[in-house]
């Protein structure tokens, strides 16, 4: 089961959001902290990764309540998932939701770099993606 979907830009900055039936209802505030949050946390876990290892960044914090996952693009943007603890292959899913973003947004003339997203046929592919039951 899945909870929520996020699309964080490489500034820091929430430009999607998607909600699953059954997730944590988060207002602007609370999205507005977790775009910076997890932010900073992808830069610090790559800052204190070890020497000799590969200093990729946060890419997933598990719990007894929920599994996080989150995909960082080459441009800098991060796909981030949280689901049940119990799913698997979230960073496939967070790869393809990246194809879809390419496909979609990116190749849209009328999308601005680093704005928010509001587009139907992305949303359209997310809600296949994920399965979600409107």
């Amino acid at each position: 089961m899945h909870y929520n979907f996020f699309i964080v830009n490489k500034i820091g900055l929430l430009i999607y959001e998607r909600k699953f039936p059954g997730c944590a209802q988060l207002d602007s505030s609370d999205l507005i902290r977790f775009g910076a949050t997890l932010s900073a946390l992808h830069l610090l876990s790559a800052v204190v990764t070890p020497s000799g290892l590969k200093k990729s960044g946060l890419k997933m914090i598990s719990s007894k309540f929920f599994k996080l996952c989150c995909f960082q693009s080459p441009t800098g943007v991060k796909f981030c998932l949280v689901s049940d603890p119990n799913t698997t292959d979230m960073e496939k899913m967070c790869k393809k939701a990246y194809q879809y973003y390419s496909d979609y947004v990116l190749k849209n003339p009328f999308y601005e770099l680093d704005q928010q997203i509001r587009f139907e046929g992305f949303d359209r592919e997310i809600e296949k993606l994920f399965a979600i039951k409107q």
